[in-house]
């Protein structure tokens, strides 16, 4: 078993955030970039069977592009990881 780990991708400054953390979104320049690089890493890692992220929303938002980038993979939350 290989496990990757995967930080979110650029969200916007927790300081200029006025809302709860916990719903702090990635910024547009985070989406790009992470698509870039996980599209990337579908090349060196082929294959995935899951991605298990945090339930933040920046966090949601980095598994589901990950997930694109490896045609579908079933994404579990867990509040473990909050």
């Amino acid at each position: 078993m290989k496990i990757l780990f995967v930080r979110h991708a650029k969200a916007f400054d927790k300081f200029e955030w006025g809302e709860s953390d916990f719903i702090r979104p990635l910024t547009q320049e985070g989406e790009q970039r992470a698509k870039k690089a996980f599209d990337n890493f579908a090349k060196i890692y082929p294959k995935i069977d899951a991605i298990i992220t945090s339930n933040a929303t920046r966090a949601r938002q980095t598994a589901e592009i990950l997930s694109k980038s490896f045609g579908g993979v079933k994404i579990i939350g867990s509040d473990f990881l909050n």
